[in-house]
């Protein structure tokens, strides 16, 4: 996002009575002075803004209106656009054409566009073949915009040369800076409300916010560059922390509080269920020589629909070490050869040593029942190792300090055994400490995630056909 102010403008523009049908927007470095009314031609629908940038790096900007493509060419007439307000062979410039529809109250942002003194102009580039897509967010954005009745129209317009294809622009023309605190202080103020509703209907109340946002998802592939800039070593959950800080960091928090460590305190994780479900069931089979491992490649040969790990539920489920690496396991050691070199795999695998590895934190001088098992697990392995390392870098990077208070040792050393926890449903009593307490709408509903496209990503950039654009990469998924 980018806001400019306006330096000159041709006379004329009061008369724009329509929507420009197209725009050329050229840039330069630097401020420049601009003479736009000697330019200008209101009777081909030309009319010119000279801007310069108030955020960001120092450019000016020109842009042009014209009424069509015809227009367009004659206006040029065989000159060049680099040199004719700039006398800058560096210039760089955008040609758009308008999409009403998905522009929010087009006829308004024509009024605006006459008294405009700043601009505010966004740009946004989808993926391939994702138009559909990004004007179901658009559109979503209209509705959340016209819900609090926000005086900020817009024009939205398709970048037809000067830039990749997929690349939008949307154009806030704005009679003052203290029009753009307002629609923000408005903004804010939906969220408020709609915070404060959460106890009447949760599920809905949170599909209205996320509908109400939808540049999010589009800021996703734009920050992807910053993000893996920021990211020290690989992740499958610090994606969301990074731009969850990041929304803070734009909200001017400094400080912020963070969940983390509540599920492996009181049992939130399926796997409180799921791995002592798998170790009593299929116990006998650990004491059984050979047979889980002939399983698993019987089953391995099969193929087809069979999910992955299903194959090494005989092998490993029986026991703790074996049950929480098939459930927190993005790709099982069987599988390693289809992605690696068989060198690299068996190296890896004799350093590594998962099995000895996740049984060595069970290891507590103490007998564990199997809640403290589970929590023992997920403690020292998912959240020391994973995703306190993410909301370290992560909040480092938007220069937010996250804090854990689930994760305080008097906390943790205050807490009754698991087994305790267990019985009393920990996660209904701590539901029960605000007063009064949060409403089932919240306790009952399923879990949302925050889910990342991550294997549309590698897909599109592979080529590959949007059928198989689909998959996931996530450990959960698997």
């Amino acid at each position: 996002m980018l806001l400019l102010a306006v330096l000159s403008v041709s006379l004329s523009a009061e008369s724009i009575t329509q929507p420009p049908p197209l725009i050329r927007i050229i840039q330069t470095a630097g401020v420049r002075s601009i003479a736009t009314a000697p330019v200008a031609d209101p009777a081909g629908g030309v009319f010119l803004f000279g801007l310069t940038s108030i955020t960001g790096t120092a450019e000016t900007w020109l842009i042009e209106t014209h009424s069509s493509f015809a227009g367009l060419e004659q206006f040029d007439n065989g000159g060049s656009v680099h040199t004719r307000y700039f006398g800058a062979a560096d210039a760089r410039a955008l040609v758009a054409f308008h999409r009403q529809w998905w522009s929010h109250r087009p006829d308004e942002a024509v009024q605006a566009l006459r008294k405009a003194r700043f601009f505010q102009i966004s740009l946004y580039r989808t993926g391939v073949s994702a138009e559909a897509e990004f004007a179901e967010l658009l559109r979503a954005r209209k509705a959340s915009l016209d819900s609090i009745n926000l005086d900020r129209p817009d024009l939205v317009y398709q970048v037809i040369a000067g830039a990749p294809s997929g690349t939008f622009l949307v154009v806030s023309p704005l009679p003052s800076l203290q029009a753009l605190g307002d629609a923000m202080t408005r903004h804010s103020s939906l969220v408020v409300r709609r915070v404060e509703g959460f106890g009447l209907d949760y599920a809905r109340t949170l599909g209205e916010l996320r509908r109400g946002r939808p540049d999010l998802a589009i800021l996703i592939t734009e920050s992807t560059p910053a993000l893996l800039d920021a990211m020290d070593l690989p992740t499958n959950d610090g994606i969301n922390t990074w731009f969850v800080a990041k929304a803070a960091h734009e909200a001017g928090v400094k400080v912020a509080l963070s969940g983390l460590g509540a599920d492996e305190c009181f049992g939130g994780y399926p796997s409180f269920r799921d791995v002592p479900r798998s170790v009593h069931w299929l116990r006998p089979f650990h004491y059984l020589p050979g047979v889980g491992a002939l399983a698993r490649r019987l089953l391995s040969s099969v193929g087809g629909r069979l999910h992955p790990k299903t194959a090494g539920v005989l092998q490993y489920g029986g026991d703790w070490a074996g049950a929480y690496m098939l459930r927190r396991g993005v790709y099982m050691p069987w599988e390693l050869d289809g992605l690696l070199d068989r060198d690299t795999v068996v190296e890896g695998m004799r350093r590594l040593a998962p099995l000895s590895h996740i049984a060595g934190a069970l290891q507590a001088g103490r007998a564990l029942g199997d809640f403290d098992r589970v929590a023992t697990l997920e403690t020292a392995l998912y959240m020391r190792n994973q995703l306190l390392r993410d909301a370290d870098w992560a909040g480092m990077a938007q220069s937010i300090e996250i804090r854990v208070p689930f994760v305080d040792p008097v906390f943790l050393a205050a807490l009754p055994p698991g087994e305790v926890l267990a019985a009393l449903d920990a996660k209904a009593a701590v539901a029960d400490v605000p007063v009064p307490g949060l409403p089932p709408s919240i306790r009952n509903r399923r879990k949302t995630g925050f889910a990342t496209p991550v294997g549309r990503w590698i897909a599109e950039q592979a080529g590959a056909d949007r059928s198989q654009a689909g998959q996931s990469f996530s450990a959960a998924s698997r």
